[in-house]
């Protein structure tokens, strides 16, 4: 088990629970039912959910957790033990996409003649 006393490899919210990922490639929040297992892509443009990219422990370009094996293919599905689905709805992503937001908005006063 995890510290969060979820089981690793069960996505945020646990087990049955509808999470809401940010697809990372095409900007889709999909909703999946259980979490993200191991074959769910998302329905938008096909890429894999499962992977490091939608890992709520990957920033930068590297995983975060220390424990997790070093996965070639980042962006490909993995059966990483540590993998909890990034949510699109958790407060780190609404700061990611809240500035670009406010500054399209802006600009769109700005230029509107």
């Amino acid at each position: 088990m995890s510290s969060g006393g979820e089981p690793r490899g069960v996505a945020i919210g646990g087990r049955g629970a509808a999470v809401k990922v940010l697809c990372q490639n095409c900007k889709a929040a999909v909703e999946i039912a259980g979490g993200a297992g191991f074959n769910h892509t998302c329905p938008s443009c096909g890429t894999w959910l499962h992977s490091c990219v939608h890992c709520r422990f990957w920033s930068n370009g590297s995983c975060l957790e220390t424990s997790a094996e070093k996965v070639a293919d980042t962006e490909g599905k993995n059966f990483c033990d540590w993998f909890q689905a990034r949510r699109s709805d958790s407060p780190d992503e609404k700061k990611k996409t809240g500035g670009k937001e406010a500054a399209e908005e802006l600009w769109k006063k700005i230029t509107k003649k």
